[in-house]
């Protein structure tokens, strides 16, 4: 590998394509950016992983992301976040008529890092009339 950086990986192949920028050559960070597709929606996420095992923790996380609806394989999907009072709330929402479904993620007890998926379900959303009320 001519000019290659020792310990560095460069556009690794990956689900929707990844590159990590600097695998811990240093004792540093790694930085990575890692592309998917979640429904219509290409997005290019980029972070720092404190080594190799919180790199793997956070790139099967973002790969497991659901490209389609789990109920009716639609593709319009979105990504959404709630607060209630001091609760919040993730989600995969999807936006086809008569569907309805989304796909609520958990989360560790201890409150940081990683969410993980649940089942997707029926979830019925407040709508607002014609009349505005």
């Amino acid at each position: 590998m001519d000019g290659a950086v020792p310990g560095a990986v460069q556009d690794v192949p990956f689900d929707g394509g990844y590159g990590v920028y600097n695998l811990n050559p240093g004792g540093s960070i790694m930085k990575f950016s890692i592309t998917t597709q979640i429904g219509r929606h290409e997005l290019t996420i980029e972070d720092d992983a404190e080594d190799p095992k919180d790199f793997f923790r956070k790139a099967a996380f973002l790969s497991s992301l659901p490209k389609s609806c789990g109920n009716c394989n639609g593709d319009d999907i979105i990504i959404d976040h709630r607060k209630v009072d001091s609760f919040e709330f993730f989600e995969v929402r999807c936006l086809t008529p008569d569907c309805g479904h989304v796909l609520p993620y958990g989360q560790y007890k201890d409150g940081k890092g990683l969410l993980f998926a649940k089942q997707w379900k029926h979830r019925q959303f407040a709508t607002v009339s014609d009349n505005g009320s």
